[in-house]
């Protein structure tokens, strides 16, 4: 009894002395949560510029302690590529370890990523079962993938009645891409008994949040008179808005529609569309006849930055971007004048060109340029145009420049120069016609063309912090032409500029 006691008071007098640390799952939690939320201060750039690198340092430190979301934060980093080099495969690795502890955005990410094959196995089913978990906490994005599955028949039996369930939880919330798509369903009767009424009613809510698909169907609506009343002012408002936020296929009927409205329903459409602009995202002018000049650019990262000529963007007061997502305002991150480079950056999600600096140009070979010329003459639906490297040197054998037989027109400036791989080895920088310096000895053949070197614009782009680690260095697997040419287009975007 008496060891026992002194036992005890022994102990006692140890842990006054040596109090215990918090409980290690208490104290991991807490600092998880500093961190986590350091990052994401980070990330997003409160009372500054966003900083991914420092987000990205915070979030590995918060994961390591076990954080769920925190992971989720990480993969969603390499994925995009923000603060890291883009790498889709350690992306997976760490959104499955937060999507099985819960994180609804990671369950819904990885249901992406098993729908589309990339950084892991295409696996519909799959991508349908963690899209159910997502689902089950409200996502409600979730939600309409779900019902794509259903109605598409991937990863599940094709159901429209259960396509129309799923579309219809996640577009009373206010998704716009639900709501179109349950348009959709009651326009075609697929699901749900045909209603023409119902399908425009759902249309008018997604194009009111600026779905591009939403407006189209709604404006053609309106143009046939189908579940509304006929209003061609109405149709080619929608259509129009269509058309600006990337809809290809309304950019194709615009015209069509705009040629039969006397000059009174033209200005009131005008307006309409002018007002829309200007309330959604702050593009009064977005349509291309009030902008001062259009040229060419193509993106160089995930994340928006994107190459122009500088003198396409010189003395500007604004600069607008146009994607297949719509019009976005550009900022002038760099430029070099002497080199006639522009970085510009807009903010979303981009399909880059990898410049191709593994090897040298061979003379003669194939290349080929995307671009927007004269596009009050000829709209704004990109041109293709190829030829050959005619000379491995510029004007007056100046070694930056390669001399292209690819014919350009006004407006092809800033375009990127694209070989048969869909590697980008130079940009459209000008014509010898174009240049403002006395003519050598000579006769010179006309509409003489020329292209910045890869190497130059790599160069230019290594000086730049904000973007030499978002370049991506890993070359793609090499392209048929084909796929090629479709790398190029959706790199490739229309630059507005307003003076």
């Amino acid at each position: 009894m008496k060891f026992n006691l002194l036992l005890i008071l022994t102990l006692s007098a140890w842990a006054q002395a040596n109090p215990l640390p918090l409980p290690p799952t208490q104290k991991n939690k807490d600092d998880s949560e500093f961190h986590y939320h350091l990052g994401l201060n980070y990330y997003h750039g409160q009372g500054d510029k966003p900083n991914y690198a420092k987000a990205l340092d915070q979030f590995k430190r918060a994961a390591e302690l076990g954080l769920p979301k925190a992971k989720g934060m990480l993969g969603q980093c390499y994925l995009n590529g923000r603060g890291i080099n883009r790498d889709p495969q350690k992306a997976a690795v760490w959104l499955k370890q937060a999507a099985g502890s819960g994180d609804k955005i990671a369950q819904f990410t990885l249901g992406v990523m098993h729908t589309s094959g990339e950084g892991v196995k295409k696996n519909p089913a799959l991508a349908f079962r963690w899209y159910l978990k997502a689902a089950a906490q409200g996502h409600t994005a979730a939600m309409a993938n779900i019902g794509v599955l259903y109605e598409t028949g991937q990863g599940v039996k094709q159901n429209f009645r259960e396509a129309f369930r799923w579309y219809e939880m996640a577009a009373k919330p206010g998704l716009p891409t639900a709501q179109c798509n349950l348009g959709q369903l009651y326009a075609t009767g697929r699901g749900v008994k045909a209603d023409p009424a119902k399908a425009a009613e759902w249309y008018l809510k997604a194009a009111r949040q600026s779905h591009a698909q939403a407006q189209f169907l709604l404006g053609t609506a309106l143009y046939f008179g189908k579940g509304v009343k006929q209003d061609p002012v109405m149709a080619y408002q929608w259509i129009c808005l269509a058309a600006n936020f990337g809809n290809s296929s309304a950019r194709g009927h615009r015209r069509t529609i705009g040629d039969k409205l006397t000059p009174s329903q033209f200005n009131t459409a005008a307006k309409s569309i002018r007002d829309f602009m200007a309330k959604h995202q702050g593009n009064s002018n977005a349509v291309i006849e009030n902008a001062t000049r259009a040229a060419t650019g193509f993106f160089v990262t995930y994340e928006g930055h994107l190459l122009t000529n500088h003198h396409v963007i010189a003395g500007a007061k604004r600069i607008e971007a146009r994607t297949a997502s719509g019009n976005f305002e550009a900022r002038v991150v760099k430029s070099d004048p002497a080199n006639d480079l522009a970085l510009l950056q807009i903010k979303t999600r981009s399909l880059p060109l990898h410049l191709d600096m593994s090897r040298a140009v061979r003379l003669d070979e194939e290349v080929f340029t995307i671009g927007f010329p004269n596009t009050r003459v000829q709209g704004d639906e990109p041109k293709f145009s190829d030829g050959k490297v005619s000379s491995l040197l510029g004007t007056q054998d100046d070694p930056r420049f390669y001399q292209v037989s690819v014919p350009l027109q006004p407006g092809n400036s800033g375009g990127a120069l694209v070989n048969d791989s869909g590697l980008a080895i130079g940009m459209i920088a000008f014509q010898q016609n174009d240049l403002n310096t006395s003519k050598p000895p000579g006769r010179l053949p006309q509409k003489l063309n020329y292209a910045l070197k890869s190497s130059q614009i790599a160069a230019f782009l290594s000086g730049i912090a904000e973007a030499r680690a978002k370049i991506p260095l890993q070359q793609p697997a090499k392209r048929s032409y084909k796929d090629a040419i479709k790398a190029a287009q959706s790199a490739t975007v229309l630059i507005l500029v307003h003076q």
